[in-house]
């Protein structure tokens, strides 16, 4: 699916190239927070030595960064971006994941902004319309 990025998401992925050399391929600003949508297999490469490059760019955008892992097929997404799945089932045009409820917290985020972050990534990239965390 294309893509389509606002000015903002533009000037704040050209900060995030300048700062980690990796060109990312979405960007999600959630107010506190704003997610970069990485390629899997550079993620490291994104994150620095001992996650400096994330550091130095949360510093510069003066928000929290949060990098997500993309991949070709959805459901190897969502296992990236929720590594505390225990089962993923597809289910009426979305997904239901099932993780630890210690981990339920965690993974929905502060005031949802995790899980929401990973909704609009599965409908801007795959037109999956819902992502659902149970424990």
């Amino acid at each position: 699916m294309n893509v389509k990025l606002h000015t903002e998401a533009i000037r704040n992925m050209a900060v995030f190239i300048k700062y980690t050399g990796v060109q990312p391929k979405d960007c999600i600003d959630q107010g506190e927070y704003i997610y970069f949508v990485v390629d899997g297999e550079r993620m490291l490469e994104a994150l620095g030595r001992e996650a400096k490059n994330v550091r130095a760019l949360s510093n510069a955008l003066k928000k929290k960064v949060k990098l997500l892992p993309y991949y070709r097929e959805p459901e190897d997404m969502v296992r990236a971006m929720i590594p505390q799945a225990r089962d993923i089932r597809q289910e009426n045009g979305g997904y239901i994941v099932m993780v630890p409820f210690s981990e339920r917290a965690r993974v929905i985020g502060k005031n949802g902004s995790n899980i929401k972050a990973m909704k609009a990534v599965m409908k801007r990239h795959f037109g999956i319309v819902d992502l659902k965390v149970r424990a």
